[in-house]
């Protein structure tokens, strides 16, 4: 970001105004603080940012402008926001007064000693055993009760101070709650700046060219009239991110050349999307992702999680297509086949573990699909001429499974290969840092403050195991496709054999026309004995669902907030009258009650809801992106 500041040159701009009273609205948003000590806050938040971080910056000059990073405007906030705790604030969890003289005492040693105490482990545990103890209790005062049940815990940090014991208990209560406190604030500053801003977009085909730049509040895309390209524009922004997007008619997206500038979590990413890669810049470093492959460890990186069912509902959550977009609830295909599911996303969110039930899930549905396909088969094969008197033979059908077979192996040895390599990294990784740790290694900064040296200090020590870790996982995710397909191929190749060889087999003279009905009409179907089969598989499905439905809805706390969101926004569009009063009706399935505007209306409700969700579980505010909301019933 470029800053250039203009001096106050008389005394009586109003500038200066202007800028306290912007930041002091940002506090109160973001802090929740008062107006009065947002006032205060932000006139010193001003005087650092004007006097430190934009020293010598009014020179109206090209040549003098300065190249401020976020991290500079960020931490003198986060410092600012240590609040002078008083003694007072544990009062009502002691078993004791605390008298005037104790307060200032204990007031001394906060002032004095509690920067010496800022180290990493102590930290690290208090927050770790807090949010333990916080899970599935009321927020409301939590801070205070974890203290009271757990301040002996950390007691041994203060036994080096010559006082009693009450105030080495009151010192210790006032440490804890300090730590939770900065820890907050600290996350409300980082949650209130973090926004994902989709920059500019480059768009090339032989001699044509757009390149335009968004607002990161609202952009508006319109036309006079229809079909001038409206969808195709925003579908060509998904593919410049990697997506599998269909094209629309008349458009070959792998003709065109895409590429997308983004912000994000303080980085700036240049993306080229190629046919079967991209190619992305950050910070002078270039990855090439393979795609589809290595999709998810790209956006693994952009929103920085490597939560994949978050990862794989995403696109779900931030745009709504103009043609599955609007009837798309809370499961089904997003656009062309990539799908969206509340169950995955609420588990994701919740880090409620149902993988083995998704498992199940899909597998019955899968069985369910391929029987429905039969029905469908039998249907057709009725319609067919049954006198079929040719034994027709195939050539190549077992030459062919067995190629897919060896290929599919040397995928699987090669995808063990970057797992055992992987492995291997983090391993070398961990020895390092344990070996450094050992070491006991410190060094001086500029203000001559000591600083340990270890996994934590040394600079994107934590960012290279993250990414291994990222890969890792998508690796093993891959290994388990992998393996399904060629689990899948083995079957296929087993029930040929156990076929007629002859049975898909035909002459070479013969038309396309008698192929196709000789080898439908030779397929053997038991239709009672499919009929029954789907009956028992839809029983099982329904049964996963339930379970799926009755462990994400055991967490009741987190199950009402989602619901109280979905609630809030049906209140704002006037349907609140229209949906049912269970937090499980997140849940639902019962869509054929809904139609036109009301259903329009309840679909907004749900996506604003879950983006909400999303963009608290990882930390920054995501672009909303609608195709032809106006067509769709819903008031301007």
């Amino acid at each position: 970001m470029y800053f250039l500041t203009i001096p106050n040159y008389f005394g009586d701009d109003k500038r200066e105004k202007v800028i306290v009273d912007e930041i002091a609205k940002f506090l109160v948003n973001t802090m929740d603080y008062g107006f009065g000590l947002s006032v205060v806050m932000a006139e010193k938040v001003y005087k650092i940012w004007h006097e430190k971080v934009m020293f010598n910056s009014t020179v109206e000059s090209t040549s003098q402008k300065k190249n401020i990073k976020k991290d500079e405007l960020i931490w003198p906030l986060v410092v600012l926001f240590e609040k002078d705790i008083q003694p007072i604030v544990v009062q009502d969890i002691v078993d004791f007064e605390i008298t005037e003289s104790m307060e200032i005492v204990i007031k001394h040693i906060a002032d004095s000693e509690f920067l010496k105490l800022n180290n990493f482990q102590i930290i690290h545990k208090i927050l770790n055993d807090f949010n333990e103890f916080k899970k599935n209790k009321n927020p409301r005062g939590i801070s205070l009760e974890f203290i009271k049940n757990n301040w002996s815990k950390y007691s041994e940090i203060f036994n080096y101070l010559e006082h009693d014991n009450d105030i080495k208990k009151c010192v210790t209560m006032l440490f804890v709650y300090k730590v939770i406190e900065n820890h907050y604030n600290i996350q409300k500053v980082l949650k209130g700046v973090i926004v994902m801003k989709i920059k500019k977009i480059f768009l090339k085909e032989e001699f044509n060219t757009c390149e335009d730049e968004f607002s990161y509040k609202s952009n508006l895309l319109f036309s006079d009239e229809n079909s001038r390209g409206k969808t195709t524009y925003l579908r060509l922004l998904f593919y410049a991110l990697g997506y599998t997007i269909p094209e629309t008619f008349g458009i070959k997206f792998s003709n065109i050349e895409c590429k997308v500038s983004i912000e994000n979590f303080g980085n700036d990413y240049s993306i080229i999307r190629k046919p079967l890669s991209l190619e992305v810049v950050c910070n002078d470093n270039t990855i090439v992702y393979n795609l589809p492959n290595e999709h998810n460890i790209f956006l693994m990186e952009l929103f920085k999680t490597n939560n994949l069912k978050l990862i794989k509902n995403i696109l779900g959550l931030v745009y709504i297509d103009q043609e599955k977009g609007w009837t798309l609830l809370n499961r089904g295909i997003v656009i062309g086949r990539i799908r969206f599911s509340v169950e995955e996303f609420v588990s994701g969110l919740s880090q409620i573990q149902i993988d083995e039930l998704l498992e199940k899930k899909d597998k019955y549905e899968f069985e369910i699909k391929k029987l429905n396909s039969l029905i469908e088969m039998n249907a057709v094969q009725e319609e067919i001429s049954k006198n079929i008197d040719k034994i027709i033979v195939t050539s190549n059908e077992v030459d062919i499974l067995r190629k897919r077979i060896n290929f599919q192996k040397s995928k699987i040895n090669k995808i063990k290969k970057d797992i055992k390599e992987a492995n291997n990294v983090l391993s070398e990784n961990n020895q390092f840092f344990s070996w450094i740790e050992k070491m006991n290694i410190s060094v001086k900064n500029n203000n001559d403050i000591e600083i340990k040296v270890n996994r934590n200090t040394i600079i994107n020590a934590e960012e290279n195991i993250k990414f291994v870790e990222y890969q890792k996982n998508y690796l093993n995710y891959m290994l388990e496709q992998e393996i399904k397909l060629l689990n899948q191929y083995y079957v296929e190749l087993d029930d040929y054999y156990k076929k007629s060889h002859n049975l898909f087999g035909y002459n070479i003279n013969e038309s396309d026309e008698i192929k196709i009905n000789s080898a439908i009409s030779k397929i053997q179907i038991d239709i009672v004995s499919v009929n029954n089969l789907l009956s028992e598989y839809k029983e099982k499905l329904q049964d996963t669902n339930k379970a799926i439905k009755n462990k994400l809805t055991g967490n009741i706390e987190f199950m009402q907030k989602i619901y109280d969101l979905v609630y809030k926004y049906c209140q704002i569009l006037g349907i609140d009258d229209k949906i049912n009063k269970k937090k499980e009706f997140i849940f639902t399935d019962n869509l054929k009650c809904y139609s036109g505007t009301i259903l329009h209306k309840l679909v907004i409700s749900f996506k604003i809801a879950m983006h909400k969700m999303l963009e608290e579980k990882i930390g920054c505010s995501l672009p909303f992106i609608l195709d032809s909301p106006t067509g769709r019933e819903i008031k301007k």
